[in-house]
């Protein structure tokens, strides 16, 4: 990054390098209240951009001199950040030797180098269900905004039609987030789009059981990976967490509760619980198994355990297991549409 470079020239670097590589449209964010959480001492070294790609808000670090700074400091200046907001900090610099590169990894530090390399791999992962993949040997899959979405509507029993708007106020999405799942949802005929002067509404099929068996095909684990962990601290709080896995099946059925508690979380909420959360490799040193999700686990439950089709769709995979198998059809049974 020379001296001469300025933060939106390099925005816009990144910009291009990040739709290039990843096929994704970077969006700026107007709201710059992110900012004013930052101290002074970190704005007078970066030139910092909000922006955001899907549903995962970002901030750009531009240094204004790259030769003062080593990657353990830009590391302790992203913790700081990473304590006032919940953006994920990307260094961005056109100027940066493979020596450079190869210690901001191993300092985790996550970069994007346009035109030469991107390494973000929380971007990565959040970004991968998003991507439609045109494979004709495999059915294409609903991103996880889309997934919330449909089900969303397939637990409401009278809920057929609703305004994009609308259903982004109901799920905590960004409006223009659920214009991009209007137009998922109708290019695989899940649901109907029709305008109505300068509003848009979504037609869906009456017959709940019907748009489930015909979505299903579409539909993926809401799991993106599971940690064993210790909770270190006693009085670290996680009974807000939903019940996942086994212990939401127990909780809605009949098949007994698993020995270590399984809760579910949002990437975001994994996030902040990191701090107070250590992983082990094993399952018999932990307290709990967490399982980090792609959409909010929250937002679709009304009680202390996951919503019910997410809790088919994380286990399906697991109906050679007879317990599972036959808890998983005692729990579609309690859906009113069933």
């Amino acid at each position: 990054m020379t001296r001469n470079a300025t933060a939106p020239d390099n925005f816009a670097l990144l910009a291009q390098h990040i739709e290039h590589v990843l096929g994704v449209r970077v969006e700026p964010t107007p709201n710059v209240s992110v900012l004013n959480d930052l101290p002074a001492f970190l704005t007078g070294i970066y030139e910092f951009t909000p922006f955001q790609v899907l549903e995962r808000r970002c901030l750009a670090a531009v240094p204004r001199d790259a030769s003062s700074l080593s990657p353990a400091a830009i590391r302790k200046h992203f913790d700081v950040v990473a304590s006032r907001s919940d953006a994920l900090c990307i260094y961005v610099a056109v100027d940066c030797g493979a020596t450079m590169r190869s210690r901001l990894i191993e300092q985790r530090v996550p970069f994007i180098i346009p035109g030469n390399q991107l390494y973000v791999p929380q971007l990565a992962m959040d970004l991968r269900e998003h991507f439609v993949r045109r494979d004709t040997a495999s059915p294409e899959k609903l991103g996880p905004a889309a997934q919330a979405t449909l089900l969303h509507v397939l637990l409401q029993p009278e809920l057929v039609r609703a305004t994009p708007l609308g259903l982004a106020e109901r799920l905590h999405y960004a409006p223009m987030t659920l214009t991009r799942v209007a137009n998922e949802l109708a290019a695989v005929d899940l649901a109907t789009s029709t305008r109505e002067g300068r509003n848009r509404w979504l037609q869906f099929d009456g017959n709940k059981k019907n748009l489930w068996m015909r979505a299903l095909p579409l539909l993926t684990n809401p799991v993106s990976r599971t940690e064993w962990v210790q909770m270190p601290r006693a009085d670290v709080d996680v009974t807000a967490l939903k019940l996942a896995g086994e212990s939401a099946l127990a909780a809605r059925t009949d098949l007994g509760a698993p020995s270590i508690i399984c809760k579910a979380v949002s990437a975001e909420g994994w996030r902040k619980l990191q701090a107070d959360a250590w992983t082990v490799p094993y399952r018999e040193m932990a307290h709990a198994e967490f399982q980090i999700w792609r959409y909010d686990p929250a937002v679709l439950s009304t009680s202390d355990a996951v919503d019910p089709l997410s809790l088919y769709l994380s286990l399906r995979d697991r109906q050679g297991d007879d317990r599972i198998a036959l808890a998983l059809d005692d729990l579609m049974e309690t859906l009113p549409w069933w």
